[in-house]
């Protein structure tokens, strides 16, 4: 706050520098710092020491004898956050430092120089961990897990004989498909010995696939293999067979796997020739087919699986060939390339010619 006079002749004759707090009705609150500058000294009044709380009544005796000496003119500042540097430390900001009236204030704030201790308070801060020292935890969206449907097992004295499962077991009667997977069959009519299996499957829908293994010694490789003789499907008074013998065979111990089985594309399933005519259209599709009919030693799992993806596949087999191919050129040309003789005998143009004799 800044109170000047409005006489002619402007004397400083006192300077008070007041750091104080102003309380709030019988409760303690921040103290404000309050600097007064007058241009007309206050001789009733004590200077005040540096850092004084000063309470409401020698505030206001202060305020009063300022304003009691006639018509002035007051300005007042509020600064919540007002300190003593803000007065000290710019003082020659605009160059006119002699002329200034910070030059009073420094040789106030240097000539009131006092001692005081200030009470010692607990500073009470909320204990913040930094992000290193705090465990962060990652939790994942659970995703819903896709349930895997039990194999299709027929079981011989408690024990497993023949299992089969199949992501899709589709059939085609004219051009609509039917996923027979979905439904829970009946294995009645089922039957598996040491030599021949047979599974039946028959369906409340009325369809009914049967599938028919048999395994023998084969001497080349001097050990038992199973076969997929044939596939069966029957709709009604209707009944298609499917030739599998020649496309889907494993060791006798072994099951076996593919990723498509059909009877129209990359056949696995031939028709027969024996078909009635009024099922020429009838097509089987079986999606991540897998089947094994003999030696279930592991119990309620399949055996190791012969797949019926070859390893030659006809990409590889066009790379070998190819390969092949230019090694054979390359060899070619080094062999006819060693085969070039040099001369033993060159002409001199300065020596006898060499004449050859021509003979007819």
């Amino acid at each position: 706050m800044s109170v000047s006079g409005s006489s002619s002749k402007v004397r400083i004759m006192a300077m008070f520098v007041l750091l104080f707090a102003l309380f709030s009705s019988q409760s303690s609150a921040a103290q404000v710092p309050l600097l007064m500058w007058s241009s007309e000294g206050l001789p009733p009044l004590a200077s005040p020491a540096a850092g004084h709380i000063t309470s409401n009544d020698q505030l206001t005796a202060y305020l009063t004898s300022a304003f009691g000496s006639g018509p002035n003119t007051v300005l007042l500042f509020l600064q919540d956050k007002l300190s003593k540097e803000d007065f000290t430390l710019f003082g020659g900001v605009f160059g006119n430092k002699q002329d200034s009236a910070f030059q009073n204030l420094e040789v106030g704030f240097h000539n009131f120089i006092h001692d005081y201790q200030i009470k010692s308070i607990s500073l009470q801060v909320i204990p913040e961990r930094s992000m290193s020292q705090q465990a962060v935890g990652r939790s994942l969206l659970q995703s819903v897990e896709a349930t895997v449907k039990e194999p299709i097992m027929f079981n011989v004295s408690g024990n497993p004989c023949i299992m089969l499962w199949a992501q899709n077991l589709n059939i085609s009667l004219t051009d609509k498909w039917i996923d027979l997977a979905a439904e829970t069959p009946s294995l009645d009519g089922s039957i598996c010995n040491g030599s021949n299996s047979l599974l039946v499957l028959t369906y409340a829908s009325g369809h009914i696939l049967r599938f028919a293994m048999s395994q023998r010694l084969y001497k080349v490789s001097a050990r038992h293999w199973f076969t997929l003789d044939s596939v069966e499907l029957q709709s009604k008074d209707l009944t298609a067979s499917y030739v599998g013998r020649r496309n889907i065979y494993a060791p006798a111990e072994y099951s076996f796997h593919c990723q498509s089985v059909t009877s129209f594309r990359d056949t696995l399933l031939v028709p027969s020739s024996n078909n009635n005519k009024n099922t020429t259209n009838w097509r089987l599709n079986f999606v991540d087919f897998q089947i094994q009919g003999f030696g279930l030693a592991n119990g309620t799992n399949f055996s190791y699986a012969s797949d019926c993806a070859g390893f030659f596949t006809a990409g590889i087999w066009m790379g070998l060939i190819t390969s092949l191919l230019m090694l054979w050129i390359f060899v070619y040309g080094m062999h006819m390339i060693m085969q070039l003789n040099t001369m033993d005998r060159f002409d001199d143009p300065k020596g006898p010619s060499i004449s050859v004799p021509q003979t007819e």
